[in-house]
C-alpha cells in the first residue's frame, strides 16, 4: 500500500489520465481486447467512451469559467479505477468472482462519480445519477441490458447507506463461515476502491482536506468534518470491514496502523487508548504540528498487522 500511496502522489503531479487507468485495470484483472469476446469487448468501448464523456463535461466546465471539483475530479476517478482493477484481480485469484464480474467492476468504477456536484448528500442521489450516465452510454455502445444492470448496481454500491449495508452483510456471512462472491462481492470492493485513497494516512489526510473545501462551497452542514483527526478517526470507523481482497491488498496494515498511532499518541498525552481520544488531542494542536505528530506516529507503528480483537480483522 506504501508503493500504491507514491504511485498515486507520483500520478497526481500530471494530468489525469481516466481512459489510460482505465485500460490497465482493464488488462490487470486478465481481460484483454484481443480475446475476440464481443461482451467483453463492448465494456472496453463503453468504459472508454464513459471516461471520454467525464473528460468532455470536464472541459466544457473549464471553458465555461468553473473550475473542476476539488476531490471528486478525474484523478480521483483514476484511483478508484486501478484500485478496482487490483482488488478484483485479487479477487479473481481468490475464485471469488469470474472476469467478466470483474471488468464490470473496472467499467463501473470509471464513471462512478460522473456528473458528481460537489455536494455532500449521502442519500444515494448523486450515485444514481452516475449510474444512469453510465447506463446510457454503455447502451449506447452495445453493452447488453444484464451488464448495464450490473453497472447500475455496482455504481450504487458505493452511495454509503449501500456501503454500510453491504459491510454489515459481509461481515455477518464472515461469521457464518461464508465468504461474499459473485456480485455481491464487487459491490463490496466498489465501496473500498471508492476510498481507497482516502484510507492511506499521507495521501488520505490531504483529500481530507481537499473534500472540505469542496464541500464548504456547498450550503448546510456536513455529517463530518473530513479535515480534523476527529472525521478521519470517525471515517475510518465508516470502513471497519474490509474484503479480503482489501486485507490482501494491505488496506488492514494501514487501518490499523492508523488506529494504534491515534491511541499510542492519546496514552503518551496521559489519555485514554481510544483513537478518538488521541484524535481530539490532535485537533488541539497547531496544524503543522498535529500533521508532524501523526506522521511520527503513523512511522512508529511501522504498519503493524492487526492483532486479534482489533477492529480490522486479520
Amino acid at each position: 500500500m506504501h508503493a500504491v500511496e507514491r504511485r498515486f502522489l507520483k500520478l497526481r503531479q500530471g494530468p489525469p489520465d481516466l481512459r489510460g487507468a482505465m485500460s490497465q485495470a482493464f488488462s490487470h484483472v486478465g481481460a484483454s481486447v484481443t480475446d475476440n469476446d464481443v461482451r467483453l469487448g463492448r465494456l472496453y468501448q463503453a468504459g472508454m467512451a464513459v471516461a471520454a464523456a467525464v473528460d468532455s463535461e470536464v472541459v466544457q466546465a473549464l471553458a465555461a469559467g468553473k473550475q473542476e471539483l476539488a476531490y471528486h475530479n478525474r484523478h480521483h476517478f483514476a484511483e478508484a479505477t486501478l484500485a478496482m482493477g487490483w482488488l478484483c484481480a485479487i479477487a479473481r485469484e481468490r475464485g471469488a468472482i469470474s472476469l467478466h464480474q470483474a471488468v464490470l467492476g473496472v467499467i463501473a468504477m470509471v464513471g462512478h462519480d460522473f456528473r458528481h456536484d460537489g455536494s455532500w448528500t449521502q442519500t444515494g442521489v448523486l450515485e444514481k445519477i452516475a449510474a444512469d450516465g453510465v447506463v446510457a452510454i454503455a447502451a449506447a455502445a452495445g453493452v447488453d441490458d444484464e451488464d448495464q444492470l450490473g453497472l447500475h448496481s455496482i455504481i450504487l454500491a458505493t452511495a454509503m447507506p449501500a456501503v454500510r449495508a453491504n459491510k454489515i452483510r459481509a461481515e455477518e456471512l464472515d461469521r457464518l463461515g461464508f465468504t461474499q462472491s459473485g456480485l455481491d462481492a464487487v459491490c463490496l470492493m466498489a465501496s473500498e476502491a471508492d476510498v481507497l485513497t482516502s484510507l492511506m494516512p499521507g495521501l488520505g489526510c490531504r483529500l481530507g482536506y481537499t473534500l472540505a473545501a469542496e464541500w464548504a462551497l456547498q450550503p448546510g452542514r456536513p455529517p463530518i468534518d473530513p479535515s480534523s483527526f476527529a472525521g478521519r478517526v470517525a471515517f475510518l470507523r465508516l470502513h471497519d470491514y474490509l474484503s479480503d481482497a482489501a486485507v490482501e491488498l494491505g488496506l488492514s496494515r494501514m487501518h490499523v496502523s492508523q488506529f494504534t498511532a491515534f491511541s499510542q499518541f492519546a496514552v503518551r498525552s496521559g489519555g485514554v487508548a481510544e483513537p478518538e481520544a488521541g484524535a481530539a488531542l490532535l485537533d488541539r494542536l497547531p496544524l503543522l504540528q498535529a500533521a508532524r505528530v501523526f506522521a511520527g506516529m503513523m512511522l512508529q507503528t511501522g504498519c503493524k498487522q492487526p492483532e486479534p480483537g482489533q477492529s480490522i480483522r486479520s
